[in-house]
């Protein structure tokens, strides 16, 4: 009986929708945040939890757009395992504006335990993108037959170990939000800072023309 091979296709529409998800997601972050109708100084400052928050989760979502077109652009072909994982990551970033107002909310006008529920939500839905993260970059490290060239397999091999890394304090924030919810939420800010100056740095493969 002969084998049935598994269809492929160009990345092209994936990308384009997740690309229309990452805009969207973005956009909504900012609805959240309100506009004050009296003592507009006071109430600005007094509401920085909802802007530390809001720049916390569009700061994740514009690292994973950046890093996801940079991905994308060394894919040649996509099936239905890179389809899936890569809807699990839109997953994520689409629901990432509710935990982000959440927060926001928890921090303003909440106690410890609103507090602890709002970063706790907020964690689960970043380690919802990480994972799914993981398991793109994973499962495209091992298949150099869906990649543009040899130097993108070893581009995939470094990225899917800096995705693993760059997990573990995502990892961390969770359960450090029940101690210090404010300390958890500013682990969410730093990691994707990092994971942005990781992303956009050349390697030596490509400084070298490879």
């Amino acid at each position: 009986m002969p084998r049935l091979r598994q269809r492929l296709s160009t990345p092209r529409r994936t990308e384009s929708f997740s690309d229309a998800v990452f805009a969207i997601s973005a956009t909504l972050l900012v609805l959240d945040l309100g506009v004050p109708r009296d003592h507009y100084l006071t109430r600005i400052l007094a509401d920085w939890p909802g802007f530390v928050a809001y720049l916390a989760a569009f700061l994740t979502i514009a690292s994973i757009w950046l890093h996801h077109h940079t991905l994308f652009s060394r894919i040649r072909r996509i099936d239905a395992g890179i389809v899936v994982a890569n809807l699990g990551l839109l997953l994520g970033v689409a629901l990432l504006p509710w935990p982000t107002a959440l927060v926001a909310a928890s921090l303003r006008d909440g106690d410890r335990s609103d507090q602890i529920v709002g970063v706790a939500a907020y964690g689960i839905v970043s380690l919802i993108v990480a994972a799914s993260w993981a398991v793109l970059s994973g499962r495209l490290s091992r298949r150099p037959d869906l990649l543009q060239s040899p130097a993108d397999e070893l581009w995939m091999r470094t990225n899917f170990h800096t995705v693993l890394w760059t997990t573990l304090p995502v990892l961390a924030a969770v359960p450090l939000a029940v101690a210090a919810p404010v300390g958890s939420l500013g682990l969410f800010l730093a990691v994707p800072i990092v994971f942005f100056i990781i992303s956009t740095r050349p390697t030596e493969y490509e400084t070298d023309g490879a």
